[in-house]
């Protein structure tokens, strides 16, 4: 038999975890305030290394903080069943513009170190970031000209809130000023 993975192990503890006590249900100070101390360490520790190696700069971006490079908004529509061809929202497709020397390697570790951040904070001041809800995750693929952030969730209320912030960055990008 082959020993577990220290993956594993984690993987293990957290799903054991009591309600609340998961690092993804909360933020670090609510854990903290929580006596929910290794939830709060899973947090901070997931963060370090989702922006290791990334710039100051690099890590407080949000990729979606030039709103003029949004290119559109759509429902991520995904297959729940390929034999009755049923279909879900599962979130927001968000293309953008390309800028000079963006890869789509380069804006998927931005976008990890985002979430990543945001999954340690009380976000309020974030209220049109489609990356902030938890539970959410997103993949960025080139589309040649610019790039596809597909961010989604398994959960139906969080996908319809990632929809809900991606409309809304596209109403503010779209208003007249």
């Amino acid at each position: 038999m082959r020993p577990m993975s220290l993956c594993a192990v984690a993987l293990l503890a957290v799903g054991c975890a009591p309600a609340g006590a998961r690092p993804y249900d909360m933020s670090v100070a609510q854990h903290e305030a929580a006596g929910h101390q290794a939830a709060a360490a899973a947090l901070v520790d997931s963060e370090a290394r989702a922006c290791a190696g990334l710039s100051s700069e690099d890590r407080s971006t949000n990729p979606f903080d030039r709103i003029d490079d949004i290119a559109a908004v759509t429902p991520l529509v995904e297959n729940t069943s390929s034999k009755f061809r049923q279909q879900r929202t599962a979130g927001a497709l968000i293309t953008v513009r390309a800028r000079p020397g963006m890869t789509a390697e380069w804006l998927q570790r931005v976008v990890d170190c985002h979430l990543a951040h945001t999954a340690t904070l009380d976000v309020a001041d974030m209220p049109n970031c489609p990356l902030v809800p938890r539970g959410a995750v997103a993949r960025v693929t080139s589309t040649g000209n610019g790039f596809a952030f597909a961010v989604r969730s398994d959960n139906a209320d969080t996908a319809r809130e990632i929809l809900d912030r991606a409309q809304r960055l596209w109403a503010e990008r779209s208003a007249p000023r």
